[in-house]
């Protein structure tokens, strides 16, 4: 007990609590970008670079896909397999649960052992696998088994894509804006997630259960084409040029500060 004042006590420059005094972190301050004009202008910049274009449309699509399902399910138990609201809920909530825990456990060392993008890839072309195997499989759809089995193993690969997704578009962004371009990735994940509610009102009206469930698959395949062509390395090292021209930019301004202040 005698040691914990001197655990809580604040070194130079900490702020061991938010009331406390402390001081900004040198690598923080350098961080920082000083006006509005240049944080649009980098956020322009890296925005417009090829993966990030890529990152941004199979987000988009995938997002899409995964609440196209994800809208479908409830309205396929229970429409067309007499299940009951209470059932549903209580089978997917139980799958999601289960799914968010494998995706902990698991998430971390697939990633590691196969490397992110491969991930996100097994992950989607599984799904695509998955859901046609549903679409074909009409004969099964009234064996609650079957389709129960069907939801947790929609609900792992769903939680693993997620991961995956909120994973590369952290890696891609540039840290000295990525507050803004990771929100930026959000809000195309949100619209997707909006987009494949919507779609899915859209393609009900002509098509039958077989046809639904398999246009899932299709757009997932394209995601997973999209993603193909996104070359994380290439675009690590776009980044660090993007980097060093702005600490470039900055070294001159603060040059051209002191000349001024010398004068």
């Amino acid at each position: 007990i005698m040691f914990v004042p001197l655990l809580l006590r604040e070194r130079p420059g900490e702020k061991l609590m938010p009331w406390t005094s402390g001081q900004t972190s040198p690598d923080a301050a350098l961080m920082a970008v000083d006006s509005w004009g240049k944080l649009f202008k980098s956020f322009k910049t890296v925005v417009l670079l090829k993966n990030t274009l890529l990152l941004v449309v199979s987000l988009f699509v995938t997002m899409a896909s995964i609440h196209y399902m994800r809208t479908l399910l409830p309205i396929f138990t229970i429409q067309e397999l007499g299940w009951t609201n209470i059932y549903y809920s209580r089978i997917f909530s139980t799958s999601s649960l289960i799914g968010g825990i494998t995706g902990m456990l698991i998430g971390g060392f697939v990633i590691k052992r196969f490397g992110l993008t491969r991930m996100i890839q097994g992950a989607l072309l599984l799904l695509a696998i998955l859901v046609f195997a549903m679409s074909q499989s009409s004969s099964l759809w009234h064996n609650n088994n079957f389709v129960i089995a069907f939801i947790g193993c929609f609900c792992i690969l769903l939680t693993l894509t997620t991961i995956g997704g909120l994973a590369l578009a952290m890696h891609l962004c540039w840290k000295r804006i990525s507050a803004l371009q990771f929100t930026f990735c959000m809000t195309i994940f949100n619209l997707g997630l909006t987009s494949g509610a919507a779609l899915l009102g859209y393609l009900r009206s002509f098509n039958e259960w077989s046809f639904i469930f398999m246009y899932f698959s299709g757009f997932v395949i394209i995601a997973l084409v999209i993603i193909n062509f996104i070359k994380t390395d290439k675009h690590r090292e776009q980044v660090d040029l993007l980097e060093k021209n702005y600490l470039a930019i900055l070294n001159k301004e603060s040059s051209l500060l002191v000349k001024s202040e010398t004068n």
